[in-house]
């Protein structure tokens, strides 16, 4: 089996350090941090807006996202709760799932936060309901 892997070792062409291969490999690298920092950046805008009771702001931003993540979601989800929005954060919830997300444990917490500020009972409990059951996720009370 040794004997093998050496003759493969030996047929093996070396690898060329190109300046190309280089600036293009650095090339790459950058752009994806700066796709990181560009995530972490709308998400930050996300959160700040929606704590100062920006929602339509923050809203402005999701909507510039090409693919928003469930950390997204659950950014303005929570500003919809903490400014009383409660039917907003539901009717967002329901374009997560459409959108194809699996809210966890803390989007549905906030919506259902949403829901008590709001004095929706009915869907406070229909979306716990549905959390436990289809989503097998239920925030701890």
């Amino acid at each position: 089996m040794l004997s093998k892997y050496r003759n493969l070792e030996k047929d093996t062409p070396p690898l060329r350090h190109s300046q190309s291969n280089l600036c293009a490999c650095a090339l790459f690298c950058y752009k994806l941090w700066l796709l990181n920092l560009i995530w972490k950046f709308h998400g930050l805008l996300l959160m700040g807006y929606s704590r100062c009771a920006h929602s339509e702001l923050s809203r402005l931003v999701y909507e510039t996202l090409p693919v928003p993540n469930v950390f997204c979601f659950t950014y303005i989800i929570n500003g919809y709760a903490q400014n009383g929005m409660g039917r907003e954060g539901v009717s967002l919830l329901e374009a997560m799932v459409h959108k194809g997300l699996m809210p966890d444990e803390v989007t549905s917490l906030r919506v259902l936060s949403g829901c008590n500020h709001a004095g929706l009972a009915k869907e406070g409990k229909l979306v716990f309901n549905l959390m436990k059951i289809f989503y097998g996720s239920c925030p701890e009370l």
